[in-house]
């Protein structure tokens, strides 16, 4: 089912279903980028990931709670590595390419929402799957070719779990369960996609900082007004959406991981500006 059968699945999808795929995708790298921050002196890194996780999370929870994507997007920016300025950015010891796929699954997740060109999920899911892929490698003493890859426990969970999320966005309705489930499913096992786990007590490692009350959002529906702030501690509505450009690095061109994620689109290829926040009921 994965490649040319999976790509145009993703496709079709719409604006808020790949949102919800890419941010699937970018929960499960949340470590990647903590420990890129920890290892190049960015503590701030990994809060900073995980907060705008969380409001990506309630934006697609609560559809009354008019999120502004834009500035959490803005606000995560400046910590995004540049390939471009990292002095050795496929060393892996610097975590420097890992976190750039964080990356651009989470920019993906608010991109489908925020200006939906309709390639957002399938971009995410190159990213996550070159994650997968680099592990592999990494752990192989000989290069691995696409077929090998395939048989290797990373790459192999990657590509079921992409499968899975799928299997329930195709038909599914715009419901606040449906949306936790993701989330919890997301956070299974408190490890990565590589199979990273973070020894810390940090409130964002735990379903519950991503989670609005099932029981608040159930009466937010039936009287169609958003969650209170109160209650749920949500993001107060955007006071503005400024234009900008996209900075995250993904247009180098020479990431064979790229390549052997399936060919096809390069997902760092993709930079437009973002000029308006679609509507919140797309």
């Amino acid at each position: 089912m994965f490649g040319e059968r999976f790509y145009p699945l993703l496709q079709r999808l719409s604006p808020w279903k790949q949102s919800l795929f890419a941010l699937a995708l970018a929960q499960r790298q949340l470590a990647h980028f903590c420990l890129w921050g920890a290892l190049n002196g960015k503590d701030q890194a990994g809060g900073q990931f995980a907060a705008c996780l969380k409001q990506l999370w309630y934006y697609h929870q609560d559809k009354f709670n008019h999120i502004d994507i834009e500035s959490a997007l803005q606000a995560f920016e400046p910590l995004v590595p540049n390939l471009e300025h990292e002095p050795n950015p496929d060393d892996p010891s610097t975590g420097t390419l890992l976190a750039t796929d964080a990356a651009i699954c989470l920019t993906a997740a608010g991109d489908a929402i925020i200006m939906h060109e309709g390639n957002e999920a399938e971009i995410a899911s190159r990213a996550s799957l070159s994650a997968a892929i680099l592990a592999a490698q990494q752990r192989s003493e000989s290069f691995l070719d696409e077929e090998a890859l395939r048989e290797q426990a990373e790459v192999d969970a990657e590509v079921n779990f992409q499968v899975s999320v799928l299997e329930l966005l195709i038909k599914a309705k715009r419901e606040p369960n449906l949306v936790q489930l993701i989330l919890k499913s997301s956070l299974k096992d408190g490890c990565s996609n590589i199979g990273l786990s973070l020894e810390t007590d940090a409130p964002w490692l735990h379903a519950s900082y991503y989670q609005l009350p099932l029981a608040a959002l159930q009466e937010a529906a039936k009287t169609g007004r958003a969650v209170s702030a109160a209650r749920s501690h949500a993001v107060p509505k955007a006071k503005s959406k400024l234009p900008r450009a996209k900075k995250t690095a993904r247009s180098q061109g020479q990431r064979r991981k790229g390549a052997a994620a399936g060919g096809g689109a390069d997902p760092y290829a993709k930079a437009a500006g973002r000029q308006r926040q679609a509507p919140h009921g797309s």
